[in-house]
């Protein structure tokens, strides 16, 4: 009988080790992850009717009106004391005052958000009004930038959706 158990649970554990050495090694686990909070310019309407995926622009705060040359690879991201956005530069390599850093190719995948199919003509009315602060939070880990969380008022989109359904029953 321990035989039998030993044979079903050693196939489980290997492949548990398996999944979790990959996940160390594409950066998840034992990377240094930096969280932010960045401004939503505007988004595509077109793309939130069709479903799933809020298409936006991000406000980077940059410190000076610099665009990317050629040369400059990352973009350096600075704490700012006096806003909750960060300051952020294009610089060609890595920077001891960058407090994280973000492959140019990383920054140009930063535009979209899944939201579920149903909630997603909802949040579009929300967006609709105007009237509204719309913010993304990001965590960035070795060299990539993920949108984790999408904030209408600094608060996530599903309480904001939850609130504009009470308010319009």
């Amino acid at each position: 009988m321990k035989r039998f158990c030993l044979v079903l649970i050693w196939p489980i554990v290997v492949l548990a080790g398996v999944l979790l050495f990959a996940q160390f090694k594409s950066g998840y686990i034992g990377a240094e992850v930096s969280h932010f909070r960045l401004k939503i310019l505007g988004h595509d309407p077109k793309d939130l009717l069709r479903g799933r995926y809020l298409l936006f622009t991000v406000d980077w705060n940059f410190e000076s009106y610099n665009t990317p040359s050629a040369f400059d690879n990352y973009l350096c991201f600075k704490k700012n004391p006096l806003s909750p956005y960060p300051i952020v530069k294009w610089i060609p390599e890595p920077a001891p005052e960058c407090v994280a850093l973000v492959d140019k190719d990383s920054v140009l995948e930063l535009n979209r958000f899944y939201l579920p199919e149903f909630d997603a003509p909802v949040v579009e009315r929300i967006f609709q009004q105007q009237n509204h602060l719309y913010e993304i939070e990001v965590n960035v880990a070795r060299g990539s930038i993920t949108p984790t969380s999408l904030l209408i008022d600094g608060k996530t989109w599903q309480s904001s959706l939850e609130k504009y359904k009470s308010l319009n029953k």
